[in-house]
């Protein structure tokens, strides 16, 4: 059941970020939070070259020659003239009809130890080179350079996941990237996504955004919108205090998505998921 209270619109950006809200919230017995997200609005500048996808090894007939590519966002030509540059001759780099190709006089492998992937279409493993009629590379993939979403964590969501999925994340809302590198993105959801916050007070919001490959996002200006409705929980839903006892089902009432406490439903017995 809903509280007579208004409900709350709270707005974080990177300059307020995990800073006092400036206004307390304090619950009254059996009272709750319950949080969704509204919206969002960045500029995306968002790196596509990532400390942890610029790798790039081959095995060469003059040894191992490992190639780290300095963070920042490229373009594909600008991947290839930069290779193309510190290889110097031994690997000749081709971008065309949206591949690259590698190509060189000697036979070469590009390996397993590679992480810069998908900007160049390759898959993970090791990757030889085939003579025809020079030594030539074709990755499997077209090139892809994008990053596709930004994945947003809620420091005040005590849970160890909160998607009921296979691969289970802190992710509290997937962004997708839908407008170009410099541009200005904005979003809001079309499906309304809501969690009863295990708080009877809350000071602060922390956010932190994260990129497909796990990277925190940062520098950036962004601004997000959440919503607070307050919310009665009858006494057989009161979210438990015995640690040892982790249910954690899902609250049985359509109007809540998810809850981020352990919870003692009075009826459920097959719904939800568990930690």
């Amino acid at each position: 059941m809903y509280s007579n209270r208004q409900n709350t619109f709270i707005a974080v950006n990177n300059k307020t970020n995990g800073k006092s809200l400036g206004f307390q919230i304090n619950l009254r017995p059996l009272e709750k939070i319950n949080m969704s997200f509204e919206s969002i609005r960045l500029t995306n500048l968002i790196p596509n070259i990532t400390k942890l996808n610029n790798k790039l090894n081959f095995n060469t007939v003059l040894g191992h020659l490992n190639i780290t590519i300095p963070v920042g966002h490229y373009d594909a030509k600008e991947l290839r003239d930069y290779l193309n540059k510190i290889l110097n001759g031994t690997i000749i780099v081709t971008y065309a009809k949206y591949k690259f190709t590698f190509v060189s006089a000697a036979a070469f492998s590009i390996l397993g130890t590679t992480t810069c992937l998908k900007p160049f279409g390759l898959t993970k493993g090791l990757h030889e080179a085939s003579l025809y009629p020079a030594y030539t590379l074709y990755p499997e993939n077209h090139a892809d350079m994008t990053m596709d979403n930004i994945n947003i964590e809620v420091t005040e969501l005590n849970v160890d996941y909160i998607e009921p999925s296979e691969n289970r994340t802190k992710t509290f809302i997937q962004i997708p990237i839908t407008t170009m590198y410099g541009t200005v993105l904005t979003y809001q959801p079309t499906t309304i996504k809501s969690f009863i916050l295990r708080k009877t007070a809350l000071r602060s919001l922390t956010v932190i955004l994260k990129d497909d490959y796990g990277n925190n996002i940062t520098d950036l200006n962004f601004d997000i919108i959440f919503k607070l409705d307050y919310v009665y929980l009858p006494p057989n839903q009161e979210l438990s205090k015995d640690k040892e006892d982790k249910n954690n089902k899902l609250i049985d009432d359509e109007r809540f998505t998810y809850d981020d406490g352990e919870t003692i439903p009075s009826h459920i017995t097959g719904s939800g998921f568990d930690l």
